[in-house]
């Protein structure tokens, strides 16, 4: 669900039975910065679209998508280095995460 609030928070998750729901804020510089631009690009008509344009803006727009998914991984690495033991606390996250993370890429782009 997208929503917005004032606040640092990317994400917020309420666990309600077996279900998880996700509001997303709108408001976080990953939203309102780099994944409106590459929503802008993917929802471009290709027809209407100077090619000469498109790939400069593309490259530029590919580099700085490359820099946000860099520093989000950091800052995943940073939040859970806050921790007094994060091996135990988040070690089972991480593999969780990681497996997850690999299933949906691989569903979501199968035959791309």
């Amino acid at each position: 669900m997208d929503s917005t609030w004032p606040g640092k928070e990317l994400l917020d998750i309420t666990h309600l039975n077996s279900r998880a729901i996700v509001r997303i804020n709108q408001q976080h510089p990953l939203l309102s910065g780099i994944y409106s631009e590459l929503k802008a690009l993917a929802d471009r008509d290709p027809k209407e679209v100077d090619p000469a344009d498109a790939v400069e803006d593309a490259v530029k727009l590919a580099r700085k998508a490359k820099v946000t998914i860099d520093l989000l991984l950091m800052a995943y690495v940073k939040a859970e280095s806050m921790g007094s033991s994060p091996e135990e606390d988040y070690g089972e996250l991480r593999s969780d995460w990681g497996r997850f993370a690999s299933t949906y890429l691989r569903e979501a782009f199968k035959g791309a």
